[in-house]
C-alpha cells in the first residue's frame, strides 16, 4: 500500500476533469450569487503605510488601473520606503484570445531589504532571532491561467526567477553578528496548479468549498541545493451563517519530496554560506558570529537532506507570527475565521484620484494552528497558535484591502496587505 500514498498533481487534476467532463454540471453547481466577470473600471493612486509580520513597515504610494479596455484585465505599481526600498508591479488577467485564457506578468525590484530569520522546526527561539539585510531583490514571475465552468476550475502554470544578494546579519538587539561576502543566489521555480472553486462567489463566498494544490519544482542550479519538488494544498469549506454572515473553515498542508540531497559537507557549506569570523579581533562579538555562523550551516544541511515546505506565520498562515516563523520539511495547519458583512451594496464613488465601486465592508475574528517537522511522523508534536481580529474592504474589481491583528505565544502581529488568507500562488 506505500506505493498509493501520494498522488501526483497530474492523477489528481486527471480525476478532477473526468468527474466534471462526463458528470452534467446542472446537477451539482452551487448557483453564484453574482456576475463573477465584472468589468466596472476603477483607478487609484493613492499613498499607503503596510507592514508584513517579519518583513517590517514601509511608506510608498501606489497606482492601480482595473478591468481596463472593458475587459478584466488588472495592472498596478508600487514604491516603497522604509524596512523595504524599491517598487514593484504586474498585469493580471489579461486575455489571451478569449477570456478563458490569461496571462500574469509580476515583477519586483528592492535595493534595500530585511527578513527576520528563525531556527529551523518547532523549537527554535524567538530570542535566537537574526535579522538577515539584502541590497538586491529581484523577482519576476510569468503565468498563464485556464478558466472553465464560470471560473469554477482554473489551471495555472508559471515560471518564477528570483536573485538575492545578502550583505549582513544583525542580531534581535540589532548589533552586528557577522558582515556577509558572497556572490547573489539565483534560484527558479516551476509552478503547476489547479483551482476548484465550488462556491456561490469566487470574491465573497458564503457557502461550498474552495480546493486548491500546487506543484512547485525547485530545480538546483549549482551542485549545492538539492533538487526537490514541494506540493502545496490549501482546502476552505464555507458555511452560511445567516444573510451576511460566513464562517470558514481551512486545512493548509505542505510537503517537500526530495529526489537528490545537495551539498551536506559542513566545510563546503561554510565557504558557500561567506561568512569569515576569523579577523574578528573581540572574542565574544567572535563567538556569537561563530555561532550564527555553526546554526546555519545546521539549516542549510538539513534543507539540502529534506528540503523545505512552505512555512507558516506571515500574511496568510498563523497571522500572530512573523513571516516563514515555522519552516521544515512538512507544515501542516488549521484555520478558522468568521466572517460578518456589516454593509453591503454597490456605491459607486469616483475621485480625483479613486474611482470604483465598493461592495461589502466586512469583520472578521479568526483561530489558527499549525505544526512543522523535517520527519513527517514528528508532526503534531508540538503546535503553535494565533487569535485574532480583521477587518477587509473588497470591491466589484475584486480587490480585497486587509488588516488583521493576530496574538499568540511570542506577542502581537498586525498585517495590513492585500487579498484573503489562506491561499497559494494564485
Amino acid at each position: 500500500m506505500a506505493r498509493y500514498k501520494h498522488f501526483s498533481l497530474i492523477q489528481i487534476l486527471f480525476i478532477g476533469l473526468l468527474f466534471f467532463i462526463f458528470l452534467p454540471s446542472s446537477l451539482f453547481a452551487i448557483e453564484r450569487r453574482q456576475d463573477q466577470s465584472p468589468r466596472d473600471l476603477s483607478y487609484a493612486i493613492i499613498p499607503y503605510a503596510m507592514r508584513m509580520p517579519g518583513i517590517g513597515s514601509f511608506v510608498g504610494m501606489a497606482g492601480t488601473i482595473d478591468n481596463m479596455f472593458g475587459t478584466e484585465a488588472d495592472t498596478y505599481l508600487a514604491t516603497m520606503s522604509g524596512d523595504l526600498q524599491g517598487y514593484t508591479g504586474g498585469i493580471f488577467d489579461a486575455p489571451i484570445f478569449t477570456e478563458n485564457l490569461t496571462a500574469h506578468w509580476y515583477y519586483t525590484n528592492f535595493s534595500k531589504a530585511a527578513v527576520d530569520s528563525f531556527g529551523r522546526g518547532m523549537n527554535s527561539k524567538k530570542e535566537d532571532m537574526q535579522r538577515l539585510f539584502v541590497d538586491k531583490v529581484k523577482v519576476n514571475a510569468y503565468m498563464l491561467n485556464l478558466k472553465f465552468w464560470e471560473k469554477r476550475i482554473q489551471l495555472y502554470t508559471a515560471i518564477v526567477k528570483y536573485q538575492v544578494h545578502p550583505t549582513k546579519i544583525l542580531d534581535i538587539e540589532g548589533n552586528l553578528v557577522a558582515d556577509i561576502s558572497t556572490e547573489e543566489y539565483q534560484s527558479k521555480s516551476n509552478l503547476q496548479g489547479f483551482i476548484l472553486d465550488y462556491t456561490d462567489d469566487r470574491l465573497d463566498p458564503r457557502e461550498g468549498f474552495r480546493v486548491e494544490s500546487m506543484r512547485a519544482q525547485n530545480p538546483p542550479d549549482n551542485g549545492f541545493a538539492p533538487d526537490f519538488y514541494r506540493i502545496d494544498t490549501t482546502s476552505t469549506l464555507y458555511l452560511s451563517m445567516g444573510k451576511q454572515s460566513t464562517w470558514a473553515f481551512n486545512h493548509f498542508r505542505s510537503d517537500a519530496h526530495v529526489t537528490k540531497e545537495g551539498l551536506t559537507d559542513r566545510a563546503a557549506i561554510a565557504a558557500r554560506i561567506g561568512i569569515d569570523c576569523a579577523p574578528i579581533p573581540d572574542p565574544v562579538q567572535k563567538a556569537t558570529c561563530e555561532a550564527s555562523l555553526n546554526t546555519q550551516i545546521n539549516q542549510a544541511e538539513a534543507a539540502n537532506k529534506y528540503g523545505t515546505a512552505a512555512g507558516l506565520g506571515g500574511v496568510s498562515f498563523l497571522r500572530a507570527y512573523p513571516q516563514n516563523r515555522f519552516y521544515a520539511a512538512h507544515t501542516r495547519f488549521y484555520g478558522t475565521e468568521f466572517r460578518w458583512n456589516f454593509t453591503e451594496g454597490s456605491e459607486p464613488f469616483d475621485f480625483l484620484i479613486m474611482k470604483g465601486i465598493r461592495t461589502i465592508l466586512q469583520a472578521t475574528a479568526f483561530y489558527e494552528r499549525g505544526t512543522v517537522a523535517d520527519v513527517e511522523s514528528d508532526l503534531g508534536n508540538q503546535w503553535a497558535n494565533a487569535t485574532g481580529v480583521g477587518f477587509r474592504l473588497l470591491m466589484s474589481s475584486g480587490f480585497v484591502f486587509r488588516f488583521d491583528v493576530g496574538t499568540g505565544s511570542e506577542g502581537m502581529q498586525t498585517t495590513l496587505f492585500f487579498n484573503y488568507p489562506w491561499g497559494l500562488f494564485n
